[in-house]
């Protein structure tokens, strides 16, 4: 979530044929929906960094479900037809000849890149409190896989710094959340502050 880009979008119900005609007020309403999405954009927001992307959600003449197809204002009636075409054929392994397609909504969805986080600061913040060489204390752990208990080390996971390893068992402590180590295993600390299990396949 992050590193996901913001999205808006509009939809509307559009129940007509596929065709060059309807098509023309297929775009003309993508572009109804581009302005109502620009109107609620914040001022501070530039558009010119923004990505439009249009939906078409179209289906057989006769048939419930539909199928969603990517498409713009330079696609011709005649290349939706193939695309919904050969999207049908992809997912279902045939296609109807000479049936009718027909459209059920159409959707504008923009997308607003945002500012990614700094991870490698975050990361710095976050084992700021740790320790070159960390303090743990022992506690007995009943074991899954060798099926029985053992005294073993517990960390606690503010105190360990980045490049820290570790071979289990052990138990690592943060708020909200205890993570064992297995006998055969073997944690560190990546150059993130994120926590990497190598898990023994034996």
């Amino acid at each position: 979530m992050l590193f996901a880009e913001v999205e808006s979008d509009e939809s509307r119900i559009f129940l007509a044929p596929l065709n060059a005609a309807n098509l023309l007020q297929a775009i003309e309403l993508c572009d109804e929906m581009l302005s109502v999405i620009k109107a609620r954009m914040p001022a501070s927001q530039s558009q010119d960094d923004m990505i439009v992307l249009r939906y078409a959600e179209l289906r057989y003449k006769g048939q419930h479900h539909t199928l969603r197809i990517l498409w713009d204002s330079n696609t011709t009636s005649d290349a939706l037809k193939q695309l919904f075409e050969n999207t049908y054929r992809q997912r279902y392994g045939h296609v109807t000849a000479d049936a009718l397609i027909e459209f059920v909504s159409i959707a504008t969805i923009v997308r607003h890149a945002v500012q990614k986080p700094n991870l490698e600061a975050m990361a710095s913040q976050s084992v700021a409190g740790a320790n070159s060489s960390p303090t743990s204390i022992q506690r007995e752990v009943f074991l899954a896989r060798s099926r029985n208990s053992k005294m073993v080390p517990v960390f606690q996971r503010a105190e360990l710094p980045i490049g820290f390893a570790h071979p289990g068992p052990a138990l690592i402590e943060e708020y909200g959340a205890t993570c064992l180590i297995d006998e055969g295993d073997r944690f560190h600390i990546g150059h993130l502050a994120e926590l990497h299990i190598d898990v023994s396949l034996t």
